[in-house]
């Protein structure tokens, strides 16, 4: 790994996951800081979204939880093409509320140096893993790990409830 120049901004790398069912949504969020810290969330979204929605929900949490730490420059590895091509200006976004995630996520990054890169999901594994047991019932939260359960879309107003954030 390449050391931090004087002139250099400090790099943050984010993981982003997430899917959803009939009922439920369920996204995993890995925040790595320059210094080699490892911050991870997770969190259910507790309505009637898709895959494609959920994406752009983990992609906005990762977002506001890096630059409330700080960073302002970043590079995030999704694994969904669909909304790392929207992002990156490959596919049109077509669909409406897709138009207002993206618009949000133009909006959160106007100011920062920030990259997409789309990784396999086998690459995810820690963002998908947080993802997956965001679904459990009860959610049951692993010491360190931030949770979230969200009662809405970012996109349609507030709606994030904190469920646990306790450091044991």
């Amino acid at each position: 790994m390449k050391e931090q120049g004087a002139n250099e901004t400090p790099v943050w790398r984010i993981h982003t996951d997430g899917s959803s069912n009939k009922h439920t949504g369920r996204a995993g969020v890995v925040l790595h800081t320059p210094k080699g810290d490892k911050i991870e969330c997770m969190i259910r979204l507790d309505f009637s979204t898709t895959n494609n929605e959920v994406e752009y929900e983990a992609l906005i949490a990762g977002l506001d939880l890096a630059i409330a730490a700080g960073a302002n420059s970043m590079v995030v590895y999704p694994d969904s093409q669909v909304m790392t091509s929207q992002v990156n200006r490959s596919y049109e976004c077509k669909n409406e509320r897709m138009k207002r995630y993206l618009e949000e996520v133009k909006g959160q990054t106007s100011n920062l140096q920030i990259k997409l890169v789309q990784i396999p999901r086998e690459e995810n594994q820690d963002a998908n893993r947080l993802a997956k047991a965001a679904s459990a019932e009860p959610m049951i939260v692993p010491d360190q790990v931030l949770s979230f359960v969200q009662l809405s879309s970012l996109i349609d107003g507030t709606g994030v409830q904190e469920v646990s954030s306790e450091h044991c």
